[in-house]
């Protein structure tokens, strides 16, 4: 390392509306309480 800037620092990722990183091009659609409890019940 010699100090120097290896170029220009990426853009930010965009985020969606709940703060999580947004996949481009892609809607996340929110899990109702029924579809939630189905992929949670192994745990």
């Amino acid at each position: 390392m010699d100090g120097t800037s290896a170029g220009p620092l990426p853009a930010p990722l965009p985020l969606a509306a709940d703060g999580y990183p947004a996949a481009g091009g892609v809607t996340r659609r929110p899990a109702g309480q029924a579809e939630s409890a189905r992929a949670n019940r192994g745990w």
